[in-house]
């Protein structure tokens, strides 16, 4: 196990989305393309005897078991059949509630972050069953890269990357 770890986690932007209805289970049925971007939110992994702890410098951000950070890390050790704990320490870049997948790519961050803190060697299949769990992007933010989404956003089929461009964008401080 070690002692401290820092991961990324990347924002994701939808190239392209077409809602395509409602299904029985609530979601909508989508097609996207989804990409990642090189803005990202930091999170920091500490591993502790047995309480999960979530902080972030953005207090706005919650703490408690509708983090979905919390709400990964439960899974996670559920899955691992660990009994440990682990304080995530979460340094926002991502505007919250802006489309940019912010809760969503920190989710998938922990998934992987844990597996490599407690050296794990959970497959990315398993952890993406685990994901699935959390939310509909939250399988394309584990994997990242550039994809067409379907269904709920649990269908993945890899793309070519795109390559570097610019991208611009605007936060006019509208949740989403």
């Amino acid at each position: 196990m070690k002692g401290q770890l820092t991961v990324k986690a990347a924002a994701k932007v939808n190239l392209y989305l077409d809602v395509l209805g409602k299904r029985n289970d609530g979601y909508h049925e989508i097609e996207s393309i989804m990409q990642s971007v090189t803005l990202y939110d930091r999170l920091v992994f500490r591993p502790l005897k047995q309480e999960i702890i979530i902080w972030s410098d953005n207090p706005k951000i919650p703490s408690g078991k509708e983090n979905f950070c919390y709400q990964a890390a439960e899974l996670f050790f559920k899955k691992a059949k660990i009994k440990k704990g682990v304080r995530i320490e979460i340094y926002k870049s991502i505007p919250e509630r802006s489309g940019l997948g912010g809760g969503s790519v920190d989710a998938a961050a922990t998934l992987w972050g844990m597996n490599k803190l407690f050296e794990t060697e959970i497959p990315l299949l398993d952890l993406s069953k685990l994901a699935k769990l959390l939310g509909a992007d939250v399988p394309f933010c584990l994997k990242g890269g550039t994809s067409l989404v379907r269904g709920k956003g649990e269908n993945l089929i890899p793309l070519p990357p795109i390559r570097d461009g610019w991208l611009a964008l605007l936060d006019p401080e509208i949740p989403v």
